[in-house]
């Protein structure tokens, strides 16, 4: 009995490829919000927007959501 191997195809690789570009490109801000939501204040910045934070700061979250319970803006 002889087993039929379907043929390699290379458009198939160029779809997969195109849709992990455009899933990173889709999931790319939310990294950045994430990473940026757990830096101090002094850490956030444009030069530093693609380090990741030196620490684990959850300040902003909880000040987040202590604004959402009170139903206030927090600046």
């Amino acid at each position: 009995m002889t087993t039929h191997r379907s043929p390699f195809r290379w458009n198939r690789v160029v779809i997969y490829a195109l849709l992990v570009i455009a899933a990173a490109a889709y999931l790319l801000p939310v990294y950045v919000l994430f990473i940026t939501g757990l830096k101090s204040f002094q850490e956030v910045s444009l030069a530093r927007m693609w380090d990741l934070p030196t620490g684990l700061h959850f300040d902003s979250y909880i000040k987040a959501c202590w604004a959402a319970r009170k139903k206030v803006f927090v600046a």
